[in-house]
C-alpha cells in the first residue's frame, strides 16, 4: 500500500466536504493529530474505523486503501444469488433493529446514495426487490465483474430490466481486448485543447466522462484541482489507472455517463473525448445538468481523420464492418447543447504512423473485428494493402483534425 497516496486521498475527500481535520476527528472519535498523521502518510487508519471513515467521506474502504484507485477485478463474476441473499439480509436488518434505528438508517442512506435508489420503497414488493437487485448487478458490472447475457435472462423477469442490464454489459464489453491498442496507437490531443479547456475556468474540478485509457485525462490532470475519470469498461479503466494513479488529484470511477456517482453541483468542466456518441443523450444530459456547477461547461471532442488521399478507400473498408448508421458530430453537439448554443474550435493533429501503429490504431475501433477471427484476418489484408500503397519509407501520414464543441447546457 502507498501510505502517501492514501493520505492524499483522505485529505482530498475531506476538503471537498468542507471539513477540517478536527471535524473529521470528532466524527470518528479520534484526535485531530491522528487524522493529520493519516494525511501525511505517517500512519494509516485503524481497520476498526475504516468503514466509518469510508461512509463519512462517501467512498469505499478498498478505494481508501488503494489511494483513490478502484480495486481491479479482472476475473470475478457477478454472484446474483449472493446479492439476492444480501437483500434478504437487509430485510432482516430492518426487522431486527426497526426502520427508525440509526443502524438501519445508516445502512439505507449509504445504499441509496451509492445506487441511486430508495431501499425502503424497494423492499415493499417483489418488483421493487428486483429493481434493487438490478442496480446492485449494474454496480458490479461497472466495477469490472463479469457476467454473461444469458445469466440476465435466468435471474430477472422484467424485460425492461433485462434490457437495461444488457445495455450496461454491452457498454462495458465494447472495447474488451482493445484497450492495449487504444492506449498504444490512438492519437492524443494537441496542446491547444488543454489551453482552451483551462481558459474556461481557473483550476477547475473536471469530470472526464467516458475517459477510456486516459488519453485526455493525462493532458489535463496536472492543472486540474481534481480530475474525476468516469469509465465503465474495466480494461480501459485499468490502463488509465496504471498511467495516472500517482497523481493525488486523480480519482478513477467505475461508472457511466448516465449515472456518474458524482455529487450534485460539484463539477466546473465536463469533458467527453471520443465517447459522446455512445451515451444515452437524454439521460446523460440530465446527469450533466445535475453534477455541473452553475455556469459550468461541457466540451465534446473528436479526432476526425480527414484530408488523406486514402480516406475514401478506408471508409469503404470500414463500411463492411459497421452495423449502424453514423450521426454527425455536429448533430451530437446540438442534441446536447441545442441549436447554435455552443462554440467550435478545430486544431490540426496530424501524425506519421508505422505499419504497426497504423494497423493497431485502426484495429482499436469498436466495430473492427476482434483479433483471432477470420473477419480480422480479412480486415488486416485490406488494411495492409492500403498502407503499402500510400506509405513512404515505411510511414504513412494520418491527417487528423481535433474538433471541440463546447458550451453550457440550457436549464
Amino acid at each position: 500500500m502507498n501510505n502517501k497516496a492514501i493520505g492524499q486521498y483522505i485529505q482530498l475527500l475531506r476538503k471537498q466536504r468542507g471539513m477540517s481535520q478536527k471535524d473529521l476527528a470528532e466524527r470518528l472519535s479520534v484526535t485531530f493529530q491522528a487524522v493529520s498523521k493519516w494525511e501525511t502518510g505517517e500512519n494509516l487508519p485503524d481497520a476498526s474505523i475504516l468503514l466509518a471513515l469510508a461512509e463519512i467521506l462517501d467512498t469505499t474502504t478498498d478505494k481508501i486503501l488503494s489511494g483513490g484507485v478502484a480495486t481491479r477485478r479482472r476475473t470475478a463474476k457477478v454472484n446474483v444469488p449472493a446479492l439476492r441473499e444480501g437483500i434478504i439480509a437487509l430485510e432482516d436488518l430492518k426487522n431486527m433493529f426497526g426502520k427508525h434505528s440509526a443502524i438501519w438508517r445508516g445502512a439505507v442512506e449509504g445504499i441509496n446514495n451509492h445506487l441511486g435508489v430508495n431501499v425502503d420503497n424497494c423492499l415493499c414488493d417483489e418488483r421493487g426487490k428486483e429493481l434493487l437487485l438490478s442496480e446492485a448487478v449494474v454496480d458490479c458490472v461497472t466495477q469490472g465483474y463479469l457476467m454473461e447475457e444469458q445469466e440476465v435472462d435466468w435471474h430477472f423477469t422484467s424485460e425492461s430490466t433485462r434490457q437495461r442490464i444488457k445495455k450496461h454489459l454491452s457498454v462495458c464489453k465494447l472495447f474488451a481486448d482493445k484497450a492495449k491498442n487504444y492506449i498504444s496507437y490512438r492519437p492524443t490531443y494537441p496542446h491547444q485543447v488543454k489551453t482552451l479547456i483551462f481558459s474556461l475556468a481557473d483550476h477547475p474540478v473536471i469530470a472526464d466522462i467516458g475517459s477510456g485509457t486516459g488519453k485526455l485525462s493525462e493532458l489535463l490532470v496536472e492543472n486540474a484541482k481534481v480530475l474525476y475519470a468516469v469509465e465503465p469498461n474495466a480494461q480501459m479503466r485499468n490502463e488509465a489507472e496504471t498511467l495516472l494513479c500517482e497523481n493525488s488529484n486523480y480519482i478513477s470511477l467505475a461508472a457511466t455517463a448516465e449515472s456518474t456517482t458524482l455529487v450534485d453541483s460539484s463539477i466546473d468542466i465536463i469533458t467527453v473525448a471520443e465517447a459522446y456518441h455512445w451515451f444515452d443523450n437524454p439521460a446523460a444530459k440530465e446527469e450533466f445538468r445535475r453534477i455541473l456547477k452553475p455556469n459550468g461547461y461541457v466540451m465534446l471532442l473528436w479526432n476526425q481523420f480527414v484530408g488523406a488521399p486514402y480516406d475514401n478507400e478506408k471508409a469503404q473498408i470500414e463500411a463492411q464492418y459497421r452495423n449502424h448508421t453514423t450521426t454527425t458530430y455536429k448533430d451530437r453537439a446540438e442534441s446536447l447543447f441545442g441549436n447554435g448554443n455552443y462554440q467550435i474550435a478545430e486544431f490540426d493533429n496530424n501524425m506519421l504512423q508505422s505499419y504497426e501503429e497504423f494497423i493497431g490504431g485502426w484495429s482499436s475501433a469498436s466495430f473492427i473485428p476482434k483479433a483471432g477471427t477470420d473477419a480480422y484476418v480479412d480486415f488486416v489484408k485490406q488494411a495492409s494493402d492500403l498502407f503499402h500503397r500510400f506509405s513512404k519509407n515505411g510511414m504513412i501520414l494520418s491527417t487528423i483534425k481535433t474538433v471541440c464543441y463546447y458550451g453550457k447546457i440550457k436549464s
